[in-house]
């Protein structure tokens, strides 16, 4: 079967639920993925992990109006998975169902409203917000219609308590993500890295919210001067002020490399000795689930992560430390325990391997988007809801 795939924005790190989606559903069926550019090209760590369908988007009205008609026009198949209700993915699967009856899957990664908290959206410029074609003002319209979905899938349970639909984290290939693919000390030497160092790594981009700041003055505590963090996903753009304070509060304990390609990933967790996610406990996080624990897991590695969303539920109690957010005393005391007990941190991390196999693999859940889509495409009539 001929399945699109819609990422809002194709320049953006948001693409990555898209890649993940397709990739699972590239399993048995045929899978375009499909959406605007707002950036100057796709989002670099994905960008060679399809030939994607990019339409370079425009960002303010009148001039979007036509980019909708240019999407619309390259989404002839018989589904169409929007992931996020935003207006570039889900509000064009609406108008396209409703020119084509062509039934739609919507995927929801996020508390979308909840990434603009304390910001008070409300009161911003009119005109910004009418014409920005994923602003808020449309969004918050965009949430009304969820229910009209033909089916919905959901990365967390808090989101799918909220929208209901079928619960569909974070899977991964664990053949893809196999540590005994790699040699660590092999790796580091390739990228200029100590050999001797005990390296937390931390795949993905810094941003205020996933408690970096926290886990570096966690490991000042520890008061070891062979540990290291290694951020993996930066900018490097002297302007942000979030890598600017990192590296200040970091100072020699911080190592910080650019985003590199997905198909590097594997080899660059094969670095680590240790993954550390220290999540805060905001609206946004409550309702995300971070891609990289289920990374983490699949390369066989030990895991500290703090009681967010569904994190104790998907460790399961032995795979991994759970502790209470934003406490930089909790994380430190986790993270040297584990360091201290090698023997125990590497069968921790077997077990992890072992639960994500088992319960998050593309294997596990495949079955489950097979059923789905089998069943959303059979509908006679475009608005009948699973």
């Amino acid at each position: 079967m001929r399945v699109f795939v819609i990422s809002h924005d194709l320049s953006h790190n948001c693409l990555g639920r898209a890649v993940l989606l397709a990739q699972l559903i590239g399993r048995r069926h045929e899978v375009e993925l499909i959406g605007p550019s707002f950036g100057p090209d796709v989002w670099f760590p994905a960008r060679r992990c399809f030939d994607y369908r990019k339409v370079d988007g425009e960002i303010f009205l009148p001039q979007y109006t036509h980019l909708y008609a240019r999407l619309l026009d390259k989404l002839k198949g018989k589904l169409t998975i929007a992931v996020k209700p935003r207006p570039t993915s889900f509000g064009l699967a609406l108008m396209q169902r409703e020119l084509t009856r062509q039934p739609l899957i919507l995927d929801i990664d996020d508390d979308e409203l909840a990434m603009y908290d304390g910001q008070n959206w409300k009161e911003w410029d009119t005109k910004t917000l009418l014409r920005r074609p994923n602003s808020p003002l449309y969004t918050s319209m965009l949430e009304k219609l969820i229910p009209t979905a033909n089916s919905i899938t959901t990365a967390t349970r808090t989101l799918q308590k909220k929208y209901g639909g079928t619960y569909l984290p974070h899977v991964k290939d664990h053949e893809l993500l196999d540590p005994d693919r790699f040699v660590k000390a092999a790796e580091r030497e390739k990228r200029d890295l100590p050999k001797d160092e005990k390296l937390i790594v931390f795949a993905g981009s810094p941003r205020e919210h996933k408690g970096l700041d926290m886990l570096l003055s966690a490991i000042r505590r520890l008061e070891r001067s062979d540990v290291r963090l290694l951020i993996v996903g930066a900018s490097n753009d002297p302007g942000d002020k979030v890598e600017a304070e990192l590296r200040q509060v970091g100072g020699d304990w911080l190592y910080m490399l650019k985003q590199t390609p997905l198909e590097d990933l594997p080899a660059i967790l094969a670095m680590a000795d240790l993954v550390v996610l220290p999540q805060r406990k905001t609206r946004a996080a409550q309702a995300q689930i971070p891609s990289k624990l289920f990374d983490a897991m699949s390369m066989a590695l030990p895991i500290v992560a703090t009681d967010v969303s569904d994190v104790a539920e998907i460790l399961g109690g032995d795979s991994g430390r759970v502790v209470e957010p934003e406490n930089d005393l909790a994380l430190a005391d986790a993270v040297a325990e584990i360091l201290e007990a090698p023997e125990e941190a590497e069968a921790m991390g077997r077990r992890a391997r072992a639960r994500l196999i088992e319960n998050y693999s593309f294997d596990a859940f495949d079955d489950t988007i097979h059923q789905l889509i089998k069943s959303t495409a059979r509908r006679k009539h475009a608005h009948e809801i699973a």
